[in-house]
C-alpha cells in the first residue's frame, strides 16, 4: 500500500499502537507531533515526523495525505475550558486543514464513551441514543464531534466511541493496577458499577477498519471487547493477575469530590495536569457504563480478540517487564 497516513496521538498510548498496526499493513504513517513531544514509542520505527500543533492551528499543508485519524486528545486537566481548547477547538483546526487539502478520503476521529455518557440502567448504550455527557471532558469529546460531523458533506468521516481502554504503555489505568498491587482496591459508593472494557489491540483493530472495510460516512461505532463486567470482577481478574488479595475500601461519594477538589487545588499551584478530577469524578460516580458494539459488528465486521483475562494478563506482564509495577 501506498497511501499515505496522518496519525495525531501517535507519541501516546492508543497512538503508538495505531502507529505500528498501519506500518504493519504496509501503509505510509506520518505522526504530527509538537516540538516538545516524548518520541520514545516511535524510535526506531519507519513512522515520519511532521512538526506542527493542530491546538494552536500551526498547522503544515495536509495536501497527498489519504487518510487522517486524530487519536490526540486533552484526559486530564484542571480547567474545563483547556479540555475545549483542546478536544473542540483543536479538532475544529484539523478538520479545516483536512478540508483543505482536498486529498483526504478519510477522517477518523477517536471520541470517547464520555462523549455519550453512562447508561440509565445496565441497558447497553446504541450510538443512535440521545447524547447526555456529564463531565466537562465528555461534553468536550461530544463538542468535538459535532465538529466532525459538521464537515460530512465535504469529508467522509467516521467516529469511533471505545469504552475504558488498557494495554501496555497506558499510564491512566497503572494507577488502579498500582493500588491494587499494594492491597486494596477503592470503590466510590457502595452500589455495583458496571462496566465496558477494550484492549487496546481490540480498539486499533476498529480503527483500522474504519478505512478498510466500506461503509456510510457520518457513522458512530461504540467500541468495547462486548462484555458486560462489574469493577469488583475487573479487581479480582487484576488482583489475581498480580497474585495479591486487595482490601475493599469503601470511599463515600462526598469524599471523592472532595479529593477532587483538593487534586485540582493542587494541579493549579503545581501547573500540572491531574488524573483525578472533577470532570473524572463526575463519571466515577456514574454506576453503568456499557456500550453495545452491534453496529461495528455489522458494518465494520469487527469481532474482539481479547477477553478481560487474557487483556489483563499481558498488560500485567509488560508493567512488569518495564519496571512500571
Amino acid at each position: 500500500m501506498s497511501e499515505k497516513i496522518l496519525v495525531t496521538g501517535a507519541t501516546g498510548f492508543i497512538g503508538s499502537h495505531l502507529a505500528e498496526e498501519l506500518l504493519w499493513k504496509g501503509f505510509r504513517v506520518t505522526a504530527l507531533v509538537r516540538s516538545n513531544s516524548n518520541l520514545q514509542w516511535l524510535r526506531g520505527k519507519n513512522v515520519d515526523i511532521l512538526p506542527g500543533d493542530f491546538v494552536t492551528g500551526t498547522l503544515p499543508s495536509l495536501d497527498d495525505f489519504a487518510y487522517i485519524f486524530h487519536v490526540a486528545g486533552l484526559t486530564k486537566a484542571w480547567r474545563r475550558r483547556d479540555f475545549f481548547k483542546v478536544n473542540a477547538e483543536g479538532t475544529r483546526n484539523l478538520v479545516a486543514a483536512a478540508q483543505k487539502a482536498g486529498s483526504v478520503r478519510h477522517f477518523v476521529y477517536l471520541s470517547s464513551s464520555a462523549a455519550s455518557g453512562p447508561c440509565p440502567s445496565e441497558h447497553p448504550r446504541r450510538e443512535d441514543e440521545t447524547c447526555r455527557p456529564v463531565s466537562a471532558y465528555g461534553e468536550s469529546k461530544r463538542r468535538g464531534e459535532e465538529v466532525v460531523f459538521a464537515a460530512a458533506d465535504e469529508l467522509p468521516i467516521t467516529i469511533l466511541r471505545p469504552s475504558a481502554v488498557y494495554g501496555p504503555r497506558d499510564e491512566y489505568m497503572l494507577s488502579y493496577f498500582k493500588m491494587i498491587a499494594k492491597g486494596f482496591m477503592p470503590c466510590i459508593g457502595r452500589g455495583p458499577l458496571w462496566l465496558s472494557l477494550c484492549y487496546v489491540d481490540d480498539l486499533v483493530d476498529a480503527l483500522v477498519r474504519c478505512i478498510t472495510h466500506d461503509h456510510s460516512s457520518g457513522q458512530v461505532y461504540s467500541v468495547s471487547d462486548g462484555g458486560k463486567y462489574s469493577l469488583d470482577f475487573f479487581a479480582d481478574v487484576v488482583s489475581l493477575a498480580l497474585h495479591v488479595r486487595p482490601k475493599k475500601i469503601f470511599v463515600p461519594e462526598w469524599a471523592a469530590w472532595f479529593g477532587a477538589f483538593v487534586s485540582e487545588a493542587y494541579g493549579r499551584v503545581s501547573g500540572r495536569s491531574i488524573p483525578f478530577h472533577r470532570s473524572k469524578c463526575a463519571e466515577a460516580v456514574q454506576r453503568h457504563w456499557i456500550c453495545s458494539i452491534a453496529r461495528a459488528k455489522e458494518d465494520l465486521g469487527f469481532r474482539p480478540r481479547f477477553g478481560l483475562e487474557a487483556g489483563i494478563r499481558v498488560t500485567v506482564q509488560w508493567y512488569q517487564d518495564h519496571g512500571w509495577l
